[in-house]
């Protein structure tokens, strides 16, 4: 994930995400939110909710504290 190429790169970070904002444990989740921007994938967010872009900036909103 270090490299900007890396094909799965957006969808692996934001699983990533996904996983220590459900862990509770936001300040690990807002290092990867601030590298994601806003390059939001359905997957994983449509698992916890219905409009995965409403799930993704709510998490990301908890983690940097918005």
């Amino acid at each position: 994930w270090e490299h900007d190429e890396h094909p799965r790169r957006h969808i692996d970070l934001n699983h990533l995400a996904f996983a220590l904002s459900s862990a509770g444990r936001p300040a690990e989740a807002a290092a990867l939110f601030r590298r994601i921007g806003a390059h939001a994938t359905p997957a994983p967010w449509a698992y916890a909710h219905p409009d995965p872009l409403a799930a993704f900036r709510a998490a990301r909103a908890r983690a940097l504290g918005h």
